[in-house]
């Protein structure tokens, strides 16, 4: 079932892990952020892939190849929405349904995927780091309609050797739900970490039906520690009531 897990009892894309709990999304109208002060908005100006084109809307469909920021990052905050096209194609399922994926530093992924009545194995379900941890829950909206996510992360420090120090640390809420809670990573997509600096923010080109993107705005050198907890109270505390 591929590599195993450090400080885990489950393989990666085990199809026996339990599947996160089905929760109720908060409306897209209280996810919808407008950029904090001293955020960049990430723009057509600041991606470097000309396939991935924005619309008059501030739309950015998922394009042809990977598509990088030309500025790296390391400690930020990131928000970003999303939606998938709607599909009737019964082949188009699963992994395929509307793919893509945020990987944070170029290297570690936050799956974007339909998961709305969409089964698939729990560490690939919208909103998991992939391959390692599934979302808390599942508080996927349906296909055609925008989702967001709201990301506090810190970057992996290493040691001189190349050794990992600590590892990369995320927080992060799926439509205003949170879904890491200061999980930390046990490495880069599908293999071990290896040393770097600053990177860019990445989107992911996968085969599948057509997901689109807005609303793309980060906070770089963002302290984490300091903003993790008016960052873990971004949304009103609700009660999470299953679908």
């Amino acid at each position: 079932m591929g590599w195993s897990l450090v400080g885990s009892s489950w393989s990666r894309n085990d199809k026996n892990r339990p599947m996160p709990p089905v929760v109720s999304p908060l409306p897209i109208e209280k996810c919808s952020l407008d950029p904090l002060t001293g955020s960049t908005v990430l723009d057509s100006k600041q991606w470097t892939n000309p396939n991935w084109k924005f619309d008059e809307n501030g739309v950015m469909p998922r394009g042809k190849g990977n598509n990088s920021t030309h500025k790296a990052y390391g400690d930020a905050q990131i928000h970003l929405e999303f939606r998938f096209e709607l599909s009737d194609n019964p082949d188009w399922k699963g992994q395929l349904y509307g793919n893509s994926g945020i990987f944070l530093m170029s290297g570690y992924e936050m799956q974007v995927v339909n998961s709305y009545q969409n089964p698939t194995f729990a560490d690939g379900t919208c909103g998991s780091i992939y391959g390692q941890h599934p979302p808390l829950v599942n508080s996927s909206r349906k296909p055609g309609e925008w989702q967001a996510y709201d990301i506090l992360m810190k970057a992996p420090v290493f040691l001189e050797d190349g050794k990992v120090n600590e590892p990369l640390r995320v927080t992060a809420f799926h439509n205003g739900i949170l879904i890491h809670d200061d999980v930390w990573v046990y490495g880069e997509v599908g293999g071990p970490y290896k040393k770097h600096g600053k990177r860019p923010l990445m989107i992911q080109d996968h085969k599948g039906t057509g997901v689109s993107f807005r609303n793309i705005w980060i906070v770089e050198d963002t302290h984490y520690e300091q903003s993790l907890s008016k960052f873990r109270n971004l949304y009103p505390k609700s009660s999470i009531s299953s679908i």
